[in-house]
């Protein structure tokens, strides 16, 4: 026999697990917004070229759309401090971004030279004219 549950206690007990997520996130964020400065310094000193990568990408999204520009600088420093953790990560991590971006240059997702002919699978080439299309033409034939 299954027992079952109360919902007021399954009610009770998700107000709390989503009270405590809340918690969690906020005490995190507000460590993250005490570190943001230290950060953004310490990726200066790692590879100042991701803060000025950041900064042209930013200046470049002006130049079509300035609307757009405006939103995403407000966003910029309304999210200091998850942008400043982005940015140290990047900055860890610089030359393997690097290699990545290199990398894909020229080639397909499957990681060949776009180049390269292949042939991944087994196929069968069937004609491009549906059946139903060919019954109706031999039906046509046949009454004229």
């Amino acid at each position: 026999m299954i027992k079952r549950i109360n919902p007021w206690v399954a009610l009770i007990v998700a107000a709390v697990a989503i009270f405590l997520l809340f918690k969690l996130a906020s005490f995190a964020l507000q460590l993250l917004s005490w570190v943001a400065i230290p950060l953004v310094i310490v990726t200066l000193f790692i590879k100042k070229d991701v803060i000025l990568d950041y900064g042209k990408w930013l200046w470049r999204s002006f130049q079509p759309n300035p609307l757009l520009g405006i939103v995403f600088t407000l966003l910029t420093i309304v999210g200091f401090p998850l942008v400043s953790l982005f940015l140290f990560l990047k900055a860890l991590n610089y030359d393997k971004w690097q290699s990545m971006k290199g990398g894909f240059a020229g080639r397909n997702p499957m990681g060949r030279d776009l180049g390269e002919r292949t042939v991944d699978a087994d196929f069968e080439i069937i004609d491009e004219e549906p059946l139903i299309l060919k019954e109706r033409k031999a039906q046509r034939s046949r009454r004229s």
